[in-house]
This record gives C-alpha cells, sequence and structure tokens, in this order.
C-alpha cells in the first residue's frame, strides 16, 4: 500500500509545480488552478471520512466493504482511473495539443484537474489506513 499512496501523492505533487505551465501562462487560470489543487485536498480528504473502515476480522455487515484486501484493490482501481487524466494534464503542460478540450477553462479545472487531484487526496488517505 506504500507504493499506491506514494503514487497517489507524486500524481498530485508532480502536477502543482507546473501550474503556470497547466495554465499556458496565463496569471489568472495559473491561480485558479493551485486554488483547486487545494480545494481538491480538501474533497478528497473529507471524502474518505466516509469510508467503511477496514476490518481485520473481514467483513461483518455483508457488504465485503469492509475487508482490507478488498479495500486495497478498489484503491488501486482509483489509482489506475486517474492515470489517463494525469496523463492528459501532464501532456497539456508539456505544450501538447493532443487534449485540446482542455482549453477550455472551466472543463480543465471542474471536469479534469478537481477530479484528479481530489481523488488523489482520497486515494492517499485511503492507503494510510489499509
Amino acid at each position: 500500500m506504500a507504493l499506491c499512496q506514494a503514487l497517489a501523492i507524486a500524481m498530485n505533487m508532480s502536477l502543482t509545480p507546473l501550474s503556470n505551465q497547466i495554465a499556458h501562462k496565463r496569471y489568472n487560470l495559473s491561480q485558479e488552478v493551485v486554488l483547486t489543487k487545494l480545494l481538491g485536498d480538501f474533497v478528497g480528504r473529507s471524502a474518505f471520512l466516509f469510508l467503511p473502515k477496514p476490518r481485520a476480522d473481514g467483513d461483518q455487515d455483508g457488504s465485503g466493504c469492509g475487508r482490507p484486501r478488498r479495500q486495497a484493490m478498489l484503491v488501486w482501481l482509483v489509482e489506475l482511473c486517474r492515470l489517463p487524466l494525469w496523463v492528459m494534464v501532464f501532456l497539456w503542460a508539456l505544450g501538447s495539443s493532443a487534449p485540446a478540450f482542455l482549453a477550455n477553462d472551466t472543463v480543465l479545472l471542474w471536469a479534469v484537474w478537481l477530479p484528479l487531484i481530489a481523488s488523489g487526496a482520497f486515494s492517499a488517505s485511503w492507503c494510510l489506513v489499509i
């Protein structure tokens, strides 16, 4: 789980210093990227509090959500779902025009950046408990 947590943190932290490149040198958008990152961290870490706690004795309520192994598989699934978003934002920061829909500020901030950062904070916190 340490590898999963390191991956989640690295994916979030690797893009934050590139906020100016993500915003394509637009100061206002760059500031919004940083502020949205803070919001995403808050949302992800707050959402984590609603997860069922893993139990060493397994599943008591019949849902299967309490088993640490099942939760570990789910957190890795979250990380795999984040990977395409991270790659798109990273390519956009490098100046690629391949993910052209990121040119729309609203899509960049609210449909891609916020879920990417929030899910990273969520899974990093989740890994800590598992």
